[in-house]
Formats: structure tokens, sequence, C-alpha cells
């Protein structure tokens, strides 16, 4: 089954961003990595910083969707009760769950984002195509 970007984050603005539920995996000053879920209509991704500009503000992120919702990552992988939380840190893992949520992890991105914060506001945004080197200059690449 192939997941698609939602239109709620396609049409997302420097001030708005439907991004509101988290589950963070890794986090310096905000969230590096994890797994978030449009607040509209449920679509669950897993993302990842892809880089920061040299005031450590902007940073970008690849979007991978993903088929487990938020909920189900928490409760059946992670082995954890359900929660409305908006935000979980999630805290070193045992090595099981760690392997359980690893290829959620992995997905390959399709779609860039910018953004100061993921769930306040996205200030650029473009499909990532797999062919160019991950390596590239994301400001640039995204306008901004």
């Amino acid at each position: 089954m192939k997941v698609e970007i939602c239109e709620h984050v396609l049409r997302a603005s420097a001030t708005s961003s439907p991004l509101k539920r988290m589950l963070v995996s890794g986090y310096y000053d905000g969230p590096k990595n994890g797994f978030a879920e449009c607040e509209t209509c449920g679509q669950t991704y897993s993302f990842r910083m892809l880089a920061w500009d040299s005031m450590e503000d902007v940073r970008i992120f690849g979007l991978a969707p993903i088929t487990p919702s938020l909920d189900e990552i928490r409760t059946r992988l992670l082995q954890w009760p359900s929660s409305s939380a908006a935000f979980t840190l999630i805290p070193p893992l045992a090595a099981e769950q760690a392997a359980a949520i690893a290829p959620l992890e992995a997905m390959p991105i399709s779609f860039v984002v910018a953004a100061l914060d993921l769930g306040r506001g996205l200030l650029a945004k473009r499909p990532h195509d797999p062919v160019t080197p991950d390596d590239r200059d994301w400001f640039a690449w995204l306008g901004i």
C-alpha cells in the first residue's frame, strides 16, 4: 500500500502546521527525529532532521509517510499505554523496542520541509527526489 503526503501538510504555511502530535526519538533544542501525526487526517510520518542553519534555528526535515498511527507505534511497538499527549520524548529504549521502530525511522523520505518548529509552521516544502544525493544544500534547494 502506497502512502502519500496528506493535503494538510501540503497546504501548511509558515504560521500553521498540522503536525501537532509527536513521538520524538531525537532531541537537541527541539525535535530532530521521530514520528509526527497530522491532526486533521491522522496520517503519520517518520521525520528526521537533514540540516539546520548556522544559528540552529531553521531546521530541514525529511518526511516519510508511514502506515502505523502514533497510537499503534506507542502501544504495539513500544508497548506503552495509550496517551493523548501532544509531545512525547522517547527515552533510551530496550533493544527489542528500538528494533521495532528502526524500520519506520529508516523509511525513505518523500517530502522535505523547513521549519523553526515542526509543530507550529512550515516555512518551505518540496517533494524529495530520491535520485539526488542527500548531501545537497537543502536551503538553496528549498529556495530559502
